[in-house]
């Protein structure tokens, strides 16, 4: 079956989609280290990506607190990791309760506002967060940082590069599974309702409130297991890790990726991680390039990459549509509608 034949039947979305997943597969044997420890750090910032995907793509929330929820899942693995022997599943299960229990308390309050308000609330926590992992640097290392241990699963020691690449794509592949079937679920579908009209869905007996609620708490979840690997990933930790360009960065992967839609964190963390290695000499221009990527989407590509097949596919149909001959139907009417007005100037 060809591209053009897949992407006829799929769609751009699942097109590109099936490409990164064979992409992803092969990886280990046709790039090179850095470059693999690139994609492996593609696929962890993609979590994040996945969070601001469910809090604003799916319901509609304005959130800025992915970054202090990935800080917590990453100091986890700093300060967890060691009393549990670096396991993967406890130090996870440790940083998704510690994010959970954040993310409940925080949203009690937090989800009342909207718009910017609910923005720079969320924003102040991920704030808060790095000034008390500052704060506590008998525990953290403060701003020195703190070094992480080699990860295991199951007690199994992850030997090499390529074994940590596939442990991440793996859970991955999980965290994208799960949010797909969330979006095609009653509760999906009550999401996007709540986002596009909170009023009718009220009148239809959503509980907007609680909704919110778990959309925020699941954001952090994500954002919790994200920062595990990315600091197994990584090696080390520190504070400035986790400052405003991280926010900026999930963001633009979303946004470029595709909003509401399960394939875009995916597709947008990767091109993100890109632009920095391809602008590597002008690091300081890299938020402003964030900034106008995000811009240029949203004026020209409303759906991001991954919603890209969907607005040609819509544009050919419109061209069709204007440069079509017209049918038989059609001819007849105009045939008739032209011997009435004949009839008339005879007259």
């Amino acid at each position: 079956m060809s591209a053009l034949s897949v992407c006829r039947r799929f769609g751009l979305s699942g097109f590109l989609t099936s490409a990164v997943a064979v992409l992803a597969v092969a990886a280990p044997w046709i790039f090179s280290p850095y470059t693999l420890y690139l994609a492996t750090l593609a696929a962890v910032y993609a979590f994040g990506a996945i969070a601001v995907n469910l809090a604003t793509g799916y319901i509609g929330i304005l959130s800025l607190a992915p970054a202090g929820f990935y800080a917590v899942g990453a100091y986890s693995a700093a300060v967890v990791g060691p009393h549990a022997g670096d396991d993967l599943i406890v130090v996870s299960g440790a940083a998704i309760v510690i994010s959970a229990v954040l993310a409940l308390v925080l949203a009690l309050p937090v989800l009342r506002l909207k718009g910017i308000y609910l923005a720079i609330a969320t924003f102040a926590f991920a704030l808060v967060v790095q000034r008390i992992i500052v704060a506590l640097d008998d525990i953290t290392g403060g701003n020195v940082g703190k070094s992480i241990g080699t990860l295991k699963v199951v007690g199994w020691v992850v030997p090499n590069p390529t074994s940590l690449y596939f442990t991440v794509v793996v859970v991955l592949a999980i965290g994208l599974v799960f949010s797909f079937l969330l979006r095609s679920s009653a509760s999906g579908r009550a999401m996007f309702m709540v986002r596009s009209d909170e009023a009718g869905a009220a009148v239809a007996g959503v509980n907007a409130r609680r909704l919110k609620a778990v959309a925020f708490v699941l954001a952090s979840v994500y954002c919790a297991v994200g920062g595990v690997l990315y600091g197994y990933v990584v090696g080390f930790v520190s504070p400035s890790n986790f400052d405003i360009l991280l926010t900026i960065q999930f963001l633009a992967m979303a946004v470029i990726g595709g909003l509401a839609r399960p394939a875009g964190p995916l597709i947008g963390s990767m091109f993100v991680v890109i632009v920095p290695s391809v602008l590597s000499a002008f690091q300081t221009w890299i938020p402003a390039v964030y900034g106008a990527l995000i811009i240029v989407v949203i004026l020209l590509m409303p759906g991001g990459i991954a919603g890209l097949g969907a607005q040609l596919g819509g544009a050919l149909g419109r061209w069709r549509a204007s440069h079509a001959p017209p049918s038989p139907e059609e001819d007849a009417e105009a045939s008739s509608s032209l011997s009435i007005t004949e009839k008339k100037a005879v007259r």
